[in-house]
């Protein structure tokens, strides 16, 4: 089906899918008129475009402190389910908008430890650390930030972290 293409599955993608479905035989070309169209969507948000949302923030951490000492930051799939967790139950939150993300206590521990790491020196090791990375511990109660670096095995690379410090979220 042509709205297939629409249908993308984000937010703006099912808006514009149902714009067509809507004014299909009121405008000739219905499909290309809601392709056209800048689509903001707002309250609520699912999960996963709080997660996307979420881990954006937190992956502009490297831009956000001059000098980090690292390669890449690494955003855990456990870190971002433990931010929206505390997003969503933030009084206020409005059931899960974008700004239930402002002020998350993830975010604000992440940049935090970020410029922690960037004041301070990486662990010992042969050159920069590949990463910092940023996890939540299995009970989603700790933001964990480790160093990691690329460590090569009979041929695989492995990222190996160790814990640079911890912070109750």
């Amino acid at each position: 089906e042509d709205n297939a293409r629409v249908r993308s599955g984000t937010v703006a993608g099912l808006i514009r899918g149902d714009l067509v479905d809507r004014l299909g035989g009121t405008i000739g070309n219905a499909r290309e008129f809601a392709e056209s169209l800048t689509i903001a969507p707002f309250l609520p948000l699912r999960d996963d475009d709080l997660g996307s949302i979420l881990r954006l923030r937190l992956q502009s951490l490297s831009d956000a402190v001059p000098g980090a000492p690292w390669d890449d930051l690494h955003v855990t799939s456990a870190a971002v389910a433990a931010g929206v967790a505390l997003s969503k139950s933030r009084p206020g939150s409005g059931g899960g908008g974008a700004r239930a993300l402002d002020g998350n206590a993830l975010v604000s521990a992440a940049e935090a430890a970020g410029r922690a790491a960037a004041s301070s020196s990486p662990p010992p090791g042969d050159g920069r650390p590949a990463a910092f990375r940023v996890d939540a511990d299995p009970g989603g109660t700790h933001a964990v930030f480790s160093w990691c670096r690329s460590v090569e095995d009979g041929g695989a690379v492995e990222l190996v972290c160790e814990e640079a410090s911890r912070s109750a979220l």
